[in-house]
């Protein structure tokens, strides 16, 4: 948002191509598209397919003030308790497709890698805020798990989440559909972002 303040998105818009300003306005649309229809696939309740694109328009603002995908998280979290999903059950199917999405963004990543022969000279540098961020996390969990108070819940809650976790996937690979909906989702959003990222710097 801050970089936002110092850009002149009233010229920019002027000055971009008509042509690509549709192709980018219409890749971000096919995100918000393919998002629905991953979550249509890995939740084997029936959602209302309006308002569960509507929730992923909704994830955008969330993330703006949160952390990486957090908001987006929390919000299908709710969405989904909502729906009449058990809480621990939701948190695990937000869970089960962000898993989905990290499997699609990997092949397509070692998939391009393979394709275009750049298998060697690869340099990958975490950003700084990402180490500190992890760092925090794994921090916080080493304390929180060093007090009895505060283990035995979080283990318990674990346990929950695990238990409901591995039936829901076993379902999931069970369905070709479900599982269709959810990777071939999964892969049109990135497909969706390269175009629009193409769009914009074209």
């Amino acid at each position: 948002i801050g970089q936002l303040g110092h850009v002149d998105i009233a010229q920019l818009v002027r000055s971009a191509r008509p042509g690509w300003l549709l192709v980018a306005l219409a890749g971000s649309a096919v995100t918000y598209l393919a998002t629905t229809v991953v979550y249509l696939g890995v939740v084997p309740e029936r959602l209302r397919i309006w308002r569960t694109l509507a929730v992923q328009l909704a994830t955008s603002f969330a993330n703006v003030m949160t952390p990486a995908s957090v908001g987006a998280m929390a919000l299908n979290t709710r969405y989904l308790s909502r729906a009449g999903v058990p809480a621990a059950l939701a948190a695990a199917t937000v869970a089960l497709a962000q898993v989905t999405g990290a499997v699609s963004y990997v092949s397509m990543l070692v998939g391009s890698v393979v394709i275009t022969g750049s298998r060697h000279d690869i340099a990958f540098t975490l950003p700084r805020i990402a180490v500190v961020i992890a760092g925090t996390v794994v921090l916080a969990l080493l304390i929180m798990l060093s007090i009895p108070k505060l283990r035995t819940p979080a283990i318990d809650r674990a346990r929950v989440v695990i238990g409901q976790l591995i039936p829901r996937l076993v379902t999931f690979a069970q369905n070709p559909w479900r599982l269709a909906a959810a990777l071939g989702g999964q892969v049109l959003v990135n497909i969706a972002y390269i175009a629009t990222l193409n769009a914009c710097v074209t």
